[in-house]
């Protein structure tokens, strides 16, 4: 009797009219999530965007200051279409932004105790020594005229590609357009979601 009477109470509270609403209430709460969640992803996206954009601008600004060509984005991408043997149109570039590799805090800090290299050409490094047996002496800041700020100038381009089901993941020198880093792995396109 008691399981009748509780069955009975379930029937009057669950009625076919409450589960329709329920269910209507379900999807129209799935459908505003859904819709937040796709504005959150967009605006996070623009924001990105938006970032990269002022890296770049900043990049550029500072190779102008230095008087530094850098390699434009079509020819970049076809250095990274060849470091990884495929052609530029068979590939999906997704992401290609300019970046100091200096201020990278783990490339900083790996380079930091070492002795400062010479990024000069050739042609610009001044003779050794004062013609007299005795070593130049590099003032306090400089490394055989050139300052430690300018050191620390590394323009790369990261780039970020895909084609066959792989993804690609390229560090290019923006001077040289020497590939610094490349790494390959399995690409689907939830991925980017």
């Amino acid at each position: 009797m008691e399981q009748k009477g509780y069955t009975n109470w379930l029937k009057r509270i669950f009625t076919p009219r409450r589960l329709k609403l329920g269910a209507v209430l379900v999807v129209v709460c799935a459908i505003v999530a859904g819709g937040g969640a796709w504005y959150y992803h967009q605006q996070k996206m623009e924001r990105k965007a938006q970032i990269q954009q002022a890296q770049t601008r900043m990049v550029e600004y500072q190779a102008a200051q230095r008087n530094v060509q850098l390699i434009g984005v079509e020819d970049i991408k076809a250095i990274a279409a060849q470091a990884v043997g495929k052609d530029v149109a068979e590939l999906r570039f997704r992401e290609i932004s300019l970046e100091n590799k200096w201020d990278d805090g783990n490339y900083r800090n790996a380079r930091r105790d070492r002795q400062p290299r010479d990024v000069r050409p050739a042609a610009a490094a001044p003779a050794q020594g004062n013609g007299q047996g005795q070593a130049a002496q590099a003032t306090p800041g400089q490394h055989d005229g050139w300052t430690r700020q300018e050191e620390f100038f590394l323009p790369i381009y990261e780039i970020e590609c895909n084609g066959d089901g792989l993804g690609y993941e390229l560090e290019i020198n923006a001077i040289t357009g020497e590939v610094l880093e490349s790494e390959v792995e399995s690409y689907f396109i939830f991925d980017e979601l």
